[in-house]
């Protein structure tokens, strides 16, 4: 049992803790606004990027591995934002409630969660098999990031309250460059294209230096901007919402690995995906396109509390 919860501990308190801490600051203003937006700003544009590239230009790729958790990231996502968005039918809520509820039932906060979460607990439990894992998540971040943005962009537009003259020009606005796909991009180029990269060597270093900052960024990041969002409305949508992506999501991925024989230790990896709670980024979405950012704001602090639970659990149970 002490084990158990040594494991727990020391796998998922870090993150947390980070996140409590850039909360309160924020709170008692020694993080202020604009500091906050710079930290997104770096850790966004900058340091997230750097690490996946440098970690995808020098992966040793195993397609398979990355095509299982590719398809269990789908079935799991896509169940979640089905669910979700009929949660949001059968319980009345209003078309811009439905839009907003496949984007909080299902886009998770990958990239600022969910690496850091694995980091730790990938690295702590699976030996020389760390890096495989590591950077099959990685490469698996790219297709799922775009269809990310492609769903909720699409499904959030279609639902908006805000008039458009063309549906079509929104959509494509809202599919802007991303930084963290362009940098998975060019690390496969570099990875295929075999331009080496010595671990003794300038770039390596330095791009290993700035991609080390990229989590504790993140994470104070994701903190400040919890501390700005409050519990609005009822909490029946959000709750709804939180349950699909932070429990139903991991079982159906869950069941999908144990069809496709996929090990435990890539189960977990899997199951720590589909749990991390919604993105804090689709709140941004969600106002800009004006599409429910109440219920996005509720759905996101309710899932990022629960996921701390159900990230326990997981470590308990596998």
């Amino acid at each position: 049992m002490l084990e158990i919860i040594n494991t727990v501990f020391n796998s998922i308190f870090p993150v947390f803790a980070l996140i409590l801490v850039g909360y309160y600051l924020f709170k008692i203003n020694f993080i202020t606004l604009e500091i906050q937006k710079g930290l997104n700003k770096l850790a966004y544009w900058l340091a997230l990027p750097i690490f996946l590239f440098y970690k995808v230009a020098n992966a040793k790729l195993e397609a398979k591995t990355a095509g299982n958790i590719f398809i269990c990231m789908m079935a799991g996502t896509l169940t979640a934002m089905i669910l979700g968005y009929l949660f949001a039918v059968i319980t009345k809520k209003p078309r811009a409630s439905r839009g907003a509820a496949v984007q909080t039932a299902g886009r998770g906060n990958l990239a600022f969660v969910a690496l850091p979460v694995i980091l730790f607990t990938i690295v702590q439990d699976a030996g020389e098999r760390a890096e495989v894992i590591i950077n099959s998540v990685i490469l698996v971040l790219t297709p799922t990031i775009i269809i990310y943005n492609l769903i909720c962009v699409t499904v959030l537009v279609l639902h908006s309250t805000k008039e458009s003259e063309s549906l079509r020009k929104d959509i494509i606005v809202g599919l802007t460059p991303n930084p963290l796909i362009i940098a998975c991009v060019l690390g496969l180029v570099w990875n295929f294209a075999s331009i080496p990269m010595s671990e003794e060597g300038a770039l390596f270093r330095i791009c290993k230096i700035l991609g080390q900052a990229a989590f504790p960024m993140a994470l104070l990041g994701v903190g400040s901007q919890l501390a700005q969002i409050s519990l609005r409305g009822n909490i029946g949508g959000p709750l709804q919402c939180a349950i699909c992506k932070t429990i139903i999501a991991p079982l159906v991925g869950y069941v999908v690995s144990l069809m496709l024989g996929m090990d435990k230790l890539e189960t977990l990896t899997v199951m720590i995906m589909l749990t991390t709670p919604t993105a804090v980024a689709g709140y941004v979405l969600a106002d800009q396109l004006e599409c429910d950012p109440d219920l996005t704001a509720s759905s996101i602090l309710v899932s990022t509390v629960m996921s701390f639970f159900t990230f326990s659990a997981l470590l308990v149970w596998l």
